[in-house]
Formats: C-alpha cells, sequence, structure tokens
C-alpha cells in the first residue's frame, strides 16, 4: 500500500494543529449569549498569544515574504519512456490533486507503468553550528518511497529568502521551454563563469530531449524531524534519444554542490528507485555486479546494474498495466564522485541495498546507514543485495561514497535509466531468468 503524502500547505496546518487546538463554543450556563461572547473572546485571544511565540520560534532561516510556489512537472516524452520529472527532486511519480500514482510507463504508446517514484539521496557528516567539533548525521532524501514526498525545494539555497515565486525557477526543456540564452536566465543562474564551465548550468542543448532543473536541500520545514538540512544545490541535466539503439534509456546526470559554508565529511550519494512493475505487490529485485556476457562470437561484460522485475512474470490489464509481458527496470551506474580534493580515482558503485514498504529507512541515521551499505535494523554491513527470494513491494539505491566534499566543490554522479525485455517463466531466480537483453541496453548505456 502506497502512503499518500501532503501538499506542503497542508502538511505545514497539520504540523501547526500539533502546536495549537482552536477553541470550540463554549456556553456558560445562567449567563446568555453575552457570557458566550466573552468566553469565545477570551479564547481567540488566549489563542493569538498561543500561536505568536510559536510562529516566532521557527527557524531564523525561515522565508520573510508570502510567495506562489513554482513547482514545475514536465514529461520525458523522446522515446519509448513516458516519465514525470518535478523542481524539486523527485521523477517518476505522478503526483495527482486526488493521490499520487505511478507515473513511469514504457513502451509508449503502451501504459505499462514501472516507476512509482525515484529520486536522489544524499547523507553526510556535517559540523555542528554550536559545537563545530561534533558531527550531524543527516541525510537529505530527493524522494522518500515511504511517503511519496520529498525534503528538496525548487529554488537555490542563495534564493531561499525569496520563496519559491520566481518564474524562472521552473524546469527547462528541449524542444520546447528551453530558453537558456535569455538574460533573465542567465542573471539567475550564472554566478560567475565556472557554473558553465563546471557543466552546472547548460549553454545549449546535448540529446533530443534535454531537460534542466535545480534545486536544494535549503529549507529546514521540509526535513523529516529531527533532520535538517545539508546544505546543498544539486543541478540535474536529463538527456534522451530516440535511435534503435537508445530508445529504451534516460540519462541522469546530478551535480551536488557543497554551498554549506562547512567541509561535508564522509558524503554519500545515492539514487532510490520504487518501481511499481503493474501490480507493486509482487516485485523482485536483483542485480549484476560484474558479468562477462556472450552473444555469437562476441562477449562483453556489464557491471553495476541494479533491476527489479515481476515474480510471476504476468499482469493482468487494468489501470497500472495495459498489455504485454513484464520487462526488468534497471540502474546502470556510470559515474561516481571521487574520493576526495586533488584525489583522480572515482569510487564506483560501492553499495547496492533493497528494502521493502515494512522497512524503509525513515530517519536519517537509518538512511545513512542503508546508503553505507549497512542493514540499518542489525548493523551488519553488507553492501550488495543480490539475492532476492521474496516478491513484496520493493525499492532499492545504488550508492557511491564516502568522499569529502569541502565548501564550494561539486561532486557528480550519473546514471543511466534503462527497461528490457526479461524472459523466463514466473518466479524463476534471476541467476536463472536471461538478463542477456537486459545487459545489452546497459552495454548501449555505458
Amino acid at each position: 500500500m502506497k502512503m499518500p503524502s501532503f501538499p506542503l500547505s497542508v502538511a505545514r496546518c497539520l504540523r501547526l494543529r500539533r502546536i495549537v487546538r482552536c477553541p470550540s463554543t463554549v456556553t456558560v450556563h445562567g449567563h446568555g449569549s453575552r457570557s458566550r461572547f466573552t468566553v469565545l473572546l477570551l479564547s481567540l485571544i488566549s489563542l493569538w498569544f498561543i500561536i505568536t511565540p510559536a510562529i516566532a520560534a521557527t527557524n531564523s532561516n525561515r522565508r520573510t515574504t508570502p510567495a506562489v510556489r513554482i513547482y514545475d512537472k514536465e514529461w520525458l516524452d523522446v522515446n519509448r519512456w513516458r516519465c514525470p520529472f518535478y523542481n524539486d527532486g523527485r521523477f517518476g511519480i505522478d503526483v495527482g490533486t486526488r493521490r499520487d500514482v505511478a507515473g513511469g510507463y514504457w513502451p509508449y504508446p503502451l501504459k505499462n507503468f514501472y516507476i512509482f517514484g525515484a529520486g536522489l539521496w544524499v547523507g553526510a557528516l556535517r559540523p555542528r553550528p554550536d559545537e563545530p567539533t561534533r558531527l550531524d548525521t543527516l541525510c537529505t532524501i530527493g524522494y522518500n518511497p515511504n511517503s511519496g514526498g520529498t525534503e528538496m525545494v525548487p529554488t537555490l539555497t542563495r534564493y531561499l529568502q525569496e520563496g519559491y515565486g520566481n518564474a524562472l525557477d521552473r524546469i527547462y526543456k528541449y524542444p520546447g521551454s528551453w530558453d537558456i540564452d535569455r538574460t533573465d536566465f542567465k542573471n539567475r543562474f550564472i554566478a560567475d563563469s565556472l557554473d558553465t564551465l563546471l557543466g552546472l548550468v547548460p549553454t545549449a542543448n546535448f540529446s533530443g530531449g534535454d531537460m534542466w532543473m535545480c534545486f536544494s536541500d535549503a529549507d529546514p520545514e521540509m526535513h523529516t524531524e529531527p533532520g535538517k538540512p545539508l546544505g546543498i544545490d544539486v543541478y540535474l541535466k536529463v538527456y534522451a534519444w530516440n535511435y534503435p539503439s537508445n530508445r529504451d534509456i534516460f540519462f541522469l546526470l546530478y551535480k551536488v554542490k557543497n554551498v554549506s559554508g562547512d567541509t561535508l565529511k564522509n558524503m554519500i550519494l545515492g539514487v532510490v528507485m520504487d518501481p511499481d512493475i503493474g501490480d507493486y505487490s509482487d516485485d523482485m529485485v536483483g542485480m549484476i555486479k560484474d558479468k562477462l556476457f556472450g552473444t555469437g562470437s562476441d562477449t562483453f561484460r556489464v557491471k553495476n546494474v541494479g533491476f527489479a522485475y515481476d515474480n510471476n512474470n504476468e499482469e493482468a490489464s487494468g489501470s497500472s498495466w495495459q498489455s504485454g509481458k513484464p520487462g526488468a527496470v534497471a540502474y546502470k551506474f556510470l559515474e561516481s564522485p571521487r574520493i576526495g580534493p586533488g584525489d583522480t580515482t572515482r569510487l564506483g558503485l560501492t553499495a547496492f541495498k533493497k528494502f521493502s514498504i515494512e522497512i524503509d529507512p525513515v530517519k536519517d541515521p537509518d538512511q545513512y546507514l542503508t546508503l553505507s551499505g549497512y542493514d540499518y535494523r542489525t548493523r551488519i554491513y553488507s553492501p550488495y543485495d543480490s539475492v532476492d527470494l521474496t516478491p513484496a513491494d520493493k525499492r532499492f539505491v545504488q550508492c557511491s561514497g564516502p568522499f569529502i566534499l569541502p565548501p564550494d566543490s561539486i561532486a557528480n554522479i550519473t546514471v543511466a535509466v534503462i527497461i528490457a525485455e526479461f524472459p523466463g517463466s514466473g518466479g524463476t531466480p534471476p541467476t536463472i531468468r536471461d538478463t542477456l537483453p537486459l545487459a545489452k541496453v546497459a552495454a548501449e548505456a555505458q
């Protein structure tokens, strides 16, 4: 069962209700309507004195101006994938007015859904402002599979005080609403020449279907208590083509910039996926860690692919599945961060963790342990969950770290989202089922 996510305004109202209970009408017998009015007036005055300090006690980084939120949504739609993206860190999920549903489907025009939601996870140790010698273990979640929510907001940290009302903080899509040559775009996003030289901000399209967006974790109110911001800005480029060799792939290029003013230690980046292959309750997870494949006289090696598939290899027609045999949806890990300043060594894939809705890590320390390759419940280090025996509502995260990220430094992570047929009878373990079609698509992506 998927947990619904509240709109931000509703979430804040619910939080306020926990602070203040609104007075109900009070009747004082024997004193008439005047007494009822007096009691109600006194109750309202008391309410004001309760609310005022509650509002004043919020974080000093709170926005000082009201704003209309520019939460934007654009669809990746240039090849056989159809997938929604948001400028708050999420993709895949189709956020609706009544409830959120799976949004990533393939192969178009069939509406066979594979991704319920996905996004970036960032964990690190950050010095405490009041005790710099002590470190907080923090995680910022770009997609929370337990709620469908996010801890990101659609603006860069330096603009947080303005609120979320600037129309420039939208998603830029090519072809269509690209507009990156406009002066107001450059003034908004290019602080200096390094922003373009380092690839944070695009200067031209690269693929047949580019998207670009940026977001941050700067708003304390968006974080699951007692979590708080790491102090990061995230720049995301999405690339897709529609040639026969890559029509089942799209690419995610994340650049994470440390704007906290502190050195973020033991940072780990991960990309999480909540796959729902038709019916969400019978999904399985597998991994190609490092395997040599052969087709005819050719051989090729595939590494670092985490995938999800349907256990019984059957899906009934319905709202989440139109027709056909289920395939396998996967992340192919392509680029990872460097170990630290001055070191050119790439970390590669350091953990692949699977979990189900019943054991989602929801607090920062548990999320950080998961990114580190631990089972957060047992504290046992087991970085590669390559064996899956029981179908359920699954999710997985692919991770790279730890590394050091000094102030104003940037860490990169690039993954390909791929999909392919997954032949085999229902219930067959992935070690026996044919992963060659998936491996071929992964090889095209690398």
